[in-house]
């Protein structure tokens, strides 16, 4: 057998059967005929996982329950290694990570190419902030699966980094080419992983405290091993109620402490860090992959965006749950992909020429239009567009707006020139002086359509923002 995935798991009934499908055959590149095994090993969960919840899932799975399990996973760690039949071993401590669909590709070409390699994936959190943060300001569960719902995982893997970000680490900036001490995704030779003995089990701590840093700075440090740091590819982190990744900032820092006073305890020394040069693999597959440029503020936005859109109606369900109406039809002849011509006006009565393209996508069940603005492979523009049937407005949702807005652009639509017509406040200038902004767009054809954005409160030579026309691609 080539892969055995060592997934780890404790109380992650919801978690588990998400993390699988990015396991999947179907999901990961070029898993359709890759001879491997998932060990799922669940470490003594009150409630024991129910294999029926991903049997539908084409992802080939074995089931390991311990009970009386210690609160460390050291141990299961072990077993999962003992029951491995794969010539490569990928180690999941946290069994609630999502994975982009590259990772087993890059990972095996990169033992294949390098041979005794120590590969590693970036951690990422789902949500806009470090889990420890983003907690404290309402980020849930029910946000985080509407998260993943807004951009239709797990259709397409690469968008999980619209919604996610990449854990810091204590570092002011972060890039792909940070060095790590760390991964929840970790792949090496089962020969190499034979070599450092396993997991210690001396590590006794809930969660294992370092044991996921001891494991890889043990075997980076071997001689002969190539550590590889994957590009373009990550792992994201479901909020599930872990050791340190969902309490509190200080109570995280607290545990750390302890971690550490047992890693040094263990190790005579505190260095976590491999010394060892790192090799990169990879790749940057999409505009938001490239965490170097990541705007946390729109990625805010997107969550504000999800959280008002969940409870804009007085039903209970979720907007999903509409029937179509008319108004969504409307909003559907704008779905498609647009090549965009025309002037924007970054400064009064200054036009800068635009030739752009715009990807007009149904999201949340198609009752939704994601429409984003490519300019010199950069996009400019992120806006939803819906419509509240509760409320009988429509709504547009700029993401990453250039000046401050109120949330939502409430809009109607105007049959006899057939056009949607948009209004809100937005906040210009360095005194934030609030005007009336006003989106506009007007249908041509089936073909064809206008936008223009302008601020009919200003003097007429500063009144247009915008003004494109989109031909269909």
């Amino acid at each position: 057998m080539k892969l055995s995935v060592i997934l780890i798991t404790y109380d992650m009934a919801r978690e588990i059967p998400r993390t699988l499908r990015g396991l999947s055959r179907s999901y990961q590149q070029d898993a359709q005929n890759l001879d491997y095994e998932v060990v799922l090993v669940d470490n003594g969960s009150p409630i024991p996982l129910d294999a029926a919840t991903w049997a539908h899932i084409d992802v080939p799975v074995r089931l390991i329950q311990l009970y009386d399990a210690p609160p460390s996973p050291a141990r299961a760690i072990n077993i999962g290694l003992n029951e491995a039949r794969g010539d490569i071993v990928c180690l999941m401590i946290d069994g609630a990570h999502l994975l982009t669909p590259g990772v087993f590709r890059l990972a095996l070409g990169s033992i294949g190419m390098l041979g005794d390699a120590l590969v590693a994936t970036r951690y990422f959190w789902l949500g806009p902030d470090e889990q420890n943060e983003s907690i404290q300001h309402g980020y849930s569960q029910q946000l985080e699966d509407l998260l993943l719902q807004y951009i239709s995982w797990p259709d397409d893997g690469y968008r999980l980094y619209e919604i996610g970000v990449p854990l810091t680490a204590g570092a002011e900036k972060i890039t792909w080419f940070n060095r790590m001490f760390e991964s929840n995704c970790l792949f090496m030779n089962r020969t190499l992983f034979d070599r450092i003995g396993g997991a210690d089990e001396c590590f006794v701590l809930p969660g294992g405290g370092m044991i996921n840093a001891d494991i890889y700075k043990r075997a980076a440090d071997l001689p002969g091993v190539t550590p590889v740091q994957l590009v373009g590819e990550g792992s994201f982190h479901q909020l599930h109620g872990g050791t340190t990744t969902n309490v509190s900032p200080q109570e995280r820092d607290a545990r750390v402490d302890r971690f550490m006073a047992e890693y040094r305890e263990l190790r005579g020394h505190d260095q976590l860090m491999s010394d060892k040069k790192f090799h990169f693999v990879g790749h940057l597959p999409t505009e938001a992959s490239k965490i170097h440029r990541q705007d946390r503020k729109a990625l805010q936005k997107s969550m504000e965006f999800v959280r008002a859109q969940s409870s804009m109606s007085t039903s209970t369900k979720l907007p999903t749950l509409y029937p179509p109406v008319q108004e969504h039809r409307t909003l559907a002849r704008l779905e498609s992909d647009w090549l965009c011509d025309g002037e924007i006006y970054l400064s009064p009565g200054q036009p800068s020429l635009v030739h752009a393209t715009m990807a007009n996508r149904g999201i949340l069940g198609g009752l939704y239009i994601e429409s984003s603005t490519i300019h010199e492979t950069s996009e400019v523009s992120r806006v939803i567009y819906g419509y509240d049937p509760d409320d009988g407005r429509f709504v547009a949702f700029a993401i990453n707006a250039r000046n401050p807005r109120s949330d939502i652009e409430y809009g109607h639509y105007d049959n006899k020139a057939d056009e949607l017509r948009f209004s809100c406040v937005e906040y210009i200038g360095a005194k934030r002086h609030a005007v009336r902004f006003e989106r506009i767009i007007a249908f041509l054809s089936e073909n064809e359509f206008t936008m223009h954005i302008i601020y009919p409160e200003l003097e007429p030579h500063r009144q247009v923002g915008m003004a494109v026309r989109a031909r269909r691609a």
